[in-house]
């Protein structure tokens, strides 16, 4: 049994794809027996519909869309928001099996027949797999994982993830080598030749910080507000921005409440270190003659697309400690 990865970034689908599965045939040494397969939105699922239906039929596959790249052990790929992964797995003794159902209202009866259609194909109804993997829209995870769990129990080993578009945009997308669908759950059934066992660990660890989300749409977090307990000008400083919408020109870098032309501050924007995470970021260092707060205030932004950008913010500009602040900036 062996696994391995490839990817690419190349701009046209279908040469990113064949680029990425001639690498991974190379590295598996022939074709895999399940081939998984995420790509981001820049490349049409359509395309990647058509790339797949090429491919042998003793191949099983299973895609999803997925926002702003991918990582491999080579890194972090991405190119102009294009980034196209496989993980292939070559098993020729074992058994493997996709099975793809459209949500409609239950996540949870669609993710039952899904296995049933995976443990058909794989030749191996009514047996327990080793391992499955699950992909849903997102907001349908737990029904699917119930719904899973109904037919298999609890001991089965489960993995997987959501379907993803790079601005919650709903243009995510779900595969198999029969279809695609924007709002589905695809399920993979793994049975291999080598006993399988699984690990987990979270990226985030806990820190002191505390909020409470008062403002959210859809599944969309807009606004995180610990409020100014411990500033002196706390009531003054936070009623603006709990009270009114405000957005950041960064043609005019410029800030504002209600509409751009409603200036409240100007800023130079550069590229540096987080003050609070660790990533690159873009900093607001304002100019403090032309703001109400006078000092107070520091942020910086962190894009996630090109319409979309997460935004934290704090109250002591020099050095980026006391009261934080989230916020979400989409191009208007």
């Amino acid at each position: 049994m062996h696994i391995a990865t490839a990817w690419s970034t190349v701009e046209v689908p279908r040469v990113a794809f064949d680029d990425a599965y001639t690498r991974l045939r190379v590295r598996l040494g022939g074709d895999p027996s399940l081939l998984l397969v995420f790509y981001t939105e820049a490349y049409p699922a359509q395309a990647m519909l058509a790339a797949v239906q090429d491919l042998p039929s003793g191949v099983r596959i299973h895609g999803l869309s997925i926002c702003a790249g991918v990582m491999t052990e080579e890194g972090f790929h991405e190119q102009d928001g294009r980034a196209l992964g496989l993980w292939g797995l070559r098993d020729p003794e074992g058994a493997f099996g996709v099975g793809m159902v459209a949500e409609h209202r239950d996540a949870g009866l669609a993710a039952m027949q899904a296995l049933e259609q995976a443990l058909a194909q794989a030749g191996r109804s009514g047996e327990t797999p080793d391992l499955v993997w699950v992909s849903t829209s997102p907001g349908s995870e737990e029904a699917a994982l119930r719904g899973i769990q109904e037919m298999l129990g609890s001991t089965v080993q489960i993995l997987g993830g959501s379907a993803a578009d790079n601005n919650i945009a709903g243009r995510w997308s779900l595969l198999t080598r029969n279809a695609t669908a924007g709002n589905a759950v695809v399920v993979s059934v793994m049975f291999p030749t080598l006993a399988s066992s699984a690990s987990f660990q979270s990226g985030y660890s806990p820190t002191e910080w505390r909020g409470r989300i008062t403002a959210a749409s859809g599944r969309v977090l807009q606004r995180i507000d610990t409020r100014f307990a411990h500033s002196r000008t706390g009531a003054a400083v936070a009623l603006p921005f709990e009270r009114l919408s405000f957005g950041i020109d960064f043609a005019r870098c410029a800030w504002f409440f209600l509409h751009p032309r409603l200036r409240a501050g100007h800023f130079r924007l550069q590229p540096g270190r987080s003050r609070w995470r660790d990533t690159q970021t873009l900093q607001l260092h304002y100019e403090v003659s032309r703001l109400p707060f006078r000092g107070l205030l520091y942020d910086e932004v962190k894009p996630l697309g090109d319409t979309l950008a997460l935004g934290l913010g704090g109250l002591n500009r020099d050095v980026g400690t006391g009261d934080l602040f989230f916020f979400l900036l989409q191009a208007g």
